[in-house]
């Protein structure tokens, strides 16, 4: 009741010490269940304003997680990860350490939390804790990416769709291009910009523009058939790169603002091509995109950005 602010308490430090006083009394309970002492580690682990915060406030979060993991809390074992690989519990270096926390992610990982399960497959994928990269190790990153994503896990779609475009994740050539096509879909409507910048790649290499592929993932030409001879679709692939350019992906604001400029889409509302390619490419040279500076220059150098050749136009 306090923290749904409905016992006379308003959200803030004194109410979340008195939920922190009562948690406590019933976590020491000793017929207290499992969920009571894991609410009691988030409230530490989220160093909520009024609570111990630092290593105090830590070492307390540590000690209610393990509470709770030893009762059978789904997700404990995951949380203590968390803090171990952020240096927050579990403060001894060396294989030890990160031996305990692939253990406890295995574990939540196997409980089925997308979240571990995700977090499992990167430390695999790239040689992260205790574990090499490459070969069986790569493999183990696949099968936990394929778990979290069957839960449509939106990190772990677009990482088992770049494994499966680049023929590494047990499909080859037409279906493995088709199976990272159908995860970057998911990925990218869960606003995931990679995914977005991905499928506009796809869009606008003509590889999702073929009719003779069908829904079931296998089409009737090569992957180098696609590419070299697939229709480009401009439109969606603006789409997709608008998508992730708003979301300030620099690689997709530098391709939307190419399809500008050379008049293959167009912008929304009374922009000019030029004016929207020269925005998008200006907000990518912010971001330091050596393509984008250099295509900005050349916009300015054809007086297309909004400057008369002259002393500004040069210095620009």
């Amino acid at each position: 009741l306090h923290a749904a602010e409905r016992a006379g308490l308003k959200a803030g430090p004194a109410a979340n010490r008195k939920i922190a006083e009562l948690l406590t009394l019933a976590a020491e309970h000793e017929n207290a269940n499992s969920r009571i002492a894991f609410k009691l580690a988030e409230l530490y682990a989220q160093r909520r304003p009024g609570l111990p915060t630092g290593s105090e406030g830590d070492v307390l979060a540590v000690k209610w997680y393990v509470q709770a993991a030893e009762k059978g809390a789904m997700g404990a074992q995951y949380r203590l990860l968390l803090m171990s690989l952020e240096g927050r519990a579990d403060r001894s270096v060396g294989l030890e350490a990160n031996g305990r926390a692939m253990e406890l992610l295995t574990q939540a990982a196997k409980e089925g939390l997308a979240q571990a399960q995700f977090e499992l497959a990167e430390l695999y994928a790239k040689g992260q804790g205790t574990v090499p990269q490459g070969g069986k190790y790569e493999q183990m990153a696949v099968r936990w990416y394929t778990e979290a994503a069957k839960q449509e896990h939106a990190l772990a779609c677009y990482e088992l769709g770049q494994l499966h475009k680049q023929d590494r994740a047990g499909l080859h050539g037409d279906r493995a291009l088709a199976e990272a096509a159908k995860l970057y879909r998911v990925a990218a409507e869960k606003g995931v910009a990679s995914a977005q910048y991905q499928l506009g790649q796809l869009h606008l290499d003509g590889t999702l523009g073929l009719k003779a592929w069908p829904d079931d993932g296998t089409r009737k030409t090569t992957t180098k058939e696609a590419n070299d001879g697939g229709e480009p679709d401009y439109n969606e692939a603006a789409r997709r790169f608008a998508q992730a350019a708003v979301q300030g992906h620099p690689e997709a604001q530098c391709e939307l603002a190419r399809l500008f400029e050379e008049k293959l889409a167009d912008p929304e509302g009374r922009e000019s091509h030029d004016a929207a390619a020269a925005r998008l490419y200006e907000q990518a040279a912010a971001k330091g995109s050596a393509i984008a500076q250099e295509a900005l220059a050349d916009l300015h150098a054809a007086e297309r950005a909004g400057l008369k050749a002259g002393p500004a136009a040069n210095r620009k």
